[in-house]
């Protein structure tokens, strides 16, 4: 079953509660459900989005164990072709250092990832620069039009769009 997520923009922390009401209201648990804002304060008794959700972590950690796997088994398999003088090495040699380069890249990616914006809510930081809340709320696709009618339904006037990318939002 795939994951659509809803993103709806709410003006105010009110209107943000609502939003999230009515999200639990069909069903949502916290855990589904991210709020983002620029000011902290505006998101009291709101599920915070945690940092899988704010940065791009996850997705950076997933391009540097996919680079530094790769570099890793070619370095392994240098090593074995044109071993160092004196030294035997076998087919362990490549898995090892495939191994320890896919562990080396994630680390050293996962460390800018999260830094850096997740790429999904860029589309959204004037909103969140204009002081408004940002809710996501991750579900199963066949429910998605539902969801997305019963908020547009119980908060008039929030913006509501859905997307089926951003699959690193939940853990």
């Amino acid at each position: 079953m795939s994951n659509e997520f809803i993103y709806v923009v709410a003006d105010d922390h009110t209107q943000a509660v609502r939003v999230v009401e009515t999200l639990r209201g069909v069903g949502l648990g916290d855990e589904a459900i991210h709020a983002v804002a620029s000011d902290r304060q505006q998101l009291a008794d709101l599920p915070e989005a945690d940092l899988t959700a704010k940065s791009d972590v996850v997705p950076a950690m997933e391009r540097g164990l996919a680079a530094g796997g790769v570099a890793g088994l070619l370095a392994g398999l240098a090593a074995v072709t044109f071993p160092p003088a004196g030294l035997a090495l076998g087919g362990g040699a490549v898995l090892i250092t495939g191994l320890a380069g896919a562990g080396v890249g994630a680390f050293f990616a996962s460390l800018i990832g999260v830094s850096v914006t997740n790429t999904e809510l860029q589309a959204y930081q004037e909103a969140l620069d204009a002081g408004k809340i940002l809710i996501l709320a991750e579900l199963d696709a066949d429910r998605a039009g539902a969801v997305e009618a019963e908020v547009r339904s119980e908060v008039p006037g929030v913006e509501v769009t859905r997307r089926t990318s951003g699959s690193h939002l939940t853990p």
